[in-house]
């Protein structure tokens, strides 16, 4: 791990009944803004992303009264990159 980083938060979101048909993907990242769609896809295809305690797809369709649990690592860095 980097210095400085910190280790991944655990985050817990019921789906609500307007959410009922997003995509996991979709969700995710209209729930959490700092971190990006291709983003949000990697943790969940690394299994840091459960829909009621199951591995899923990004593509996944959620239901009414589903519980995401998901583990967040710190949000990726804009900026210039070292060549």
């Amino acid at each position: 791990m980097r210095a400085g980083a910190s280790s991944p938060t655990l985050v817990r979101l019921p789906v609500a009944d307007e959410q009922v048909g997003q995509r996991l993907d979709a969700y995710l990242a209209d729930r959490r803004p700092p971190y990006s769609r291709m983003h949000l896809r990697r943790v969940i295809n690394a299994a840091g992303v459960r829909v009621d305690g199951q591995r899923t797809k990004a593509a996944y369709r959620l239901r009414a009264g589903q519980r995401v649990t998901i583990q967040l690592p710190e949000p990726p860095r804009e900026g210039p990159r070292a060549e």
